[in-house]
C-alpha cells in the first residue's frame, strides 16, 4: 500500500485540492499524514484503466488465427498471377 500512497502524489487530490507532489491537507491547513482515500482510489482507477489498455494494445498486436483470415493477414505476399 505503501507504493499506492507514493503514487497518490503524483495527481491533484480531488477533496482537498492538493497540487501533484504536495500532501493533502486538513481542515485546519496542517499537512495530513496520508493522503485522502478518494486520491488513492482515483490512482489505482488509473493504474487498472491503464494495465487494462495495455493488455488490449497487446491481445491486438497478436496474429489472428481464424479459418477464413486472409494471406495478408498474417504477412504471406499474395500469389502473383
Amino acid at each position: 500500500m505503501k507504493v499506492l500512497r507514493e503514487l497518490a502524489l503524483l495527481i491533484r487530490c480531488p477533496v482537498c485540492g492538493a497540487k501533484p507532489k504536495q500532501k493533502c491537507e486538513l481542515s485546519t491547513g496542517l499537512p495530513r499524514t496520508e493522503p485522502h482515500l478518494e486520491r488513492c482510489l482515483a490512482v489505482e482507477n488509473a493504474v487498472q484503466l491503464t494495465t487494462a489498455r495495455l493488455h488490449l494494445v497487446a491481445r491486438t498486436d497478436e496474429p489472428r488465427n481464424r479459418p477464413n483470415s486472409s494471406l495478408v493477414e498474417h504477412g504471406v505476399n499474395a500469389p502473383k498471377r
